[in-house]
Parts: structure tokens; sequence; C-alpha cells
């Protein structure tokens, strides 16, 4: 039997290198989960639901004492079936005299027909 020179193994090399680069070190053919097999579908209520979220936090900054340092911990938003959304969240915001406090929030936000959100209602509870 004839052992392949090394300008063939150099080859080899190259392909199998090459191969990881662009596949990441997976075969194409072994890997079927879905995001592979098909597009992804954009979520359309998903995209409200963060919108929503935002509104509440962009809310919460406006009446900050000092916006830039509001740091927001986490938050649960929630459709409402008249097209509301009620976003509950944590956040620390410095108080009056610098100090880091701990809050939560309630809003109660709707999207208008102009496409903007409106806070209809916002509850803070130090």
């Amino acid at each position: 039997m004839k052992l392949p020179s090394n300008r063939v193994l150099t080859l080899i090399a190259v392909a199998a290198v090459a191969s990881l680069f662009i596949f990441g070190g997976k075969s194409p053919s072994t890997n079927t989960s879905p995001e592979y097999s098909r597009p992804q579908q954009y979520d359309t209520a998903g995209a409200q639901i963060d919108l929503a979220g935002t509104a509440c936090r962009e809310a919460v900054k406006r009446q900050a004492n000092d916006p830039s340092r509001v740091e927001w911990i986490g938050q649960e938003v929630t459709p409402g079936a008249d097209g509301t959304y009620q976003v509950r969240g944590e956040f620390r915001a410095p108080n009056k005299l610098g100090a880091m406090v701990r809050a939560s929030v309630t809003c109660e936000v709707r999207k208008t027909s102009s496409g903007d959100w409106q806070i209809t209602r916002l509850t803070e509870k130090h």
C-alpha cells in the first residue's frame, strides 16, 4: 500500500481546519434543531411586550433624580384583554441625597392609534 504524499496530507489538513471555521465544528447534516431547518418568524406579540416594558422603564427614568444612574433589576409584562399591558418591575435609583435605593413600579401601558406608547397609570413603591 502506497502512503499519501506530504502535499495530499497538507491539503486534507487545510480542508479540515477550513471546515471547522465554516461549520463551527459541527456537520450541517447532523444539526436538526428547528432554527436551522426553517427561517425565524418575527414574534409580533413578543415585540409589543418588549416595547411596553421599554415605555415603563423610560417613564421611570424621566421621574428619577439622576436618570443616568437608574439600574433596572427586572420586570414582568402581562398583556391585558383590553389592549393594555401591565408592567411590574424593580429598579435602583438615587434618592435626593444621592444614595441608591431600591423601589418597585407598576405601570399600565397602552399603544395609541398613532403608534406611540402611553402610560395610563404608574405607581412606585419605595
